[in-house]
């Protein structure tokens, strides 16, 4: 249960179930709501938003990466970056916290030669063993966690996270290898409805399946794909965490001991008022957050997003992004501009 100032937000998991204490990897793992908003409430969703864009996604007037970065469910996803920038995102894990923006042309010539040169801007974004512990986690959830069917059968290693948005109107899974990353989405979008009147509609009864997840064909089709494009290629290993990535800072239910310090007491007697009430009464139901209104489409960073998904087709099309760590890469979006 998830608290900002002086509320309450109960964030329920996507299957209805409740467990006991689990670990943060665990709850990776499981692509578990709740201990993600709150851990996101505990750090500040400001903090979550500015490692998102540190990663590379982009904010846009479309994806609504800005208009919800205070939301209560932000670390779940409430955004919708297109396609590519996931899978470069998620990309600048696998290259140990390297991020370089993704790209398409690599360089164009006409009779006289080369006229145009890519030339990659590779930043740092993240310390080398965060990105490395986050993709050590992200490995469990292809291993024995909700991405398992994305599992390569030569035994590559692998790092990837689902995501399903609510009412079934989205499913994602992004993943990586140590070369190449590869982001898919499926969706529906009502193409005959006025470009102002466009809704998303769900997918329950896809191709059979009662409910549409990230586990299912999003999963499969990453793992067929990536099969193929890694062909032949040789096997490479993640960087692993240079500290354990399950290291516990402070016990549960304790805190670090404060330092004493002094305090000078004030020269001037100071006077005693009678508390004035509030002239409003604080609020007792959880601010209005993508979850009520779910107007705007939801990101797969969404981890286990639970909000409205971005762009589509009248059935449930896969988009495949794939774009390769400190090289940036080339493919489709989920509907917002190629570049956000």
């Amino acid at each position: 249960m998830a608290r900002q100032q002086g509320e309450e937000w109960t964030q329920p998991n996507d299957d209805g179930e409740s467990e006991a204490k689990v670990t943060l990897r665990e709850a990776m793992e499981k692509s578990m709501n709740s201990p993600y908003v709150q851990l996101g409430m505990n750090v500040g969703t400001d903090k979550v938003h500015d490692a998102a864009i540190a990663a590379g996604l982009r904010p846009s007037a479309s994806n609504g990466l800005n208009d919800y970065k205070n939301s209560v469910t932000y670390s779940i996803g409430t955004s919708s970056p297109s396609a590519i920038r996931m899978a470069g995102a998620y990309s600048t894990f696998a290259a140990s916290g390297m991020q370089n923006d993704p790209y398409s042309v690599t360089s164009v010539s006409d009779k006289s030669g080369q006229i145009y040169k890519h030339e990659k801007k590779a930043k740092v974004a993240f310390e080398a063993n965060v990105a490395d512990t986050v993709t050590n986690v992200l490995q469990g959830v292809v291993e024995k966690g909700t991405g398992e069917p994305a599992k390569l059968d030569d035994g590559r290693e692998a790092a990837g996270k689902t995501g399903t948005t609510d009412d079934n109107k989205s499913a994602w899974f992004i993943g990586y290898t140590p070369s190449l990353s590869t982001s898919i989405g499926m969706w529906r979008l009502d193409d005959k409805a006025e470009a102002s009147k466009k809704t998303f509609l769900s997918m329950y009864g896809t191709a059979g399946k009662a409910k549409m997840h990230g586990n299912s064909f999003p999963a499969q089709i990453w793992h067929d794909y990536m099969s193929q494009a890694l062909k032949g290629t040789a096997k490479q290993t993640f960087n692993e965490p240079s500290s354990d990535p399950g290291e516990m800072v402070y016990a549960p239910g304790t805190s670090p001991t404060p330092t004493p310090s002094q305090t000078t007491p004030s020269q001037t007697p100071s006077t005693t008022k009678a508390p004035t009430t509030p002239t409003t009464t604080p609020p007792t139901t959880p601010p209005t957050s993508p979850t009520d209104t779910p107007t705007t489409p939801c990101s797969p960073l969404d981890w286990n997003c639970h909000h409205t998904p971005g762009g589509g087709s009248t059935s449930p099309t896969p988009s495949t992004t794939t774009t390769r760590p400190g090289n940036g890469g080339g493919g489709g979006n989920n509907g917002n501009d190629f570049s956000d």
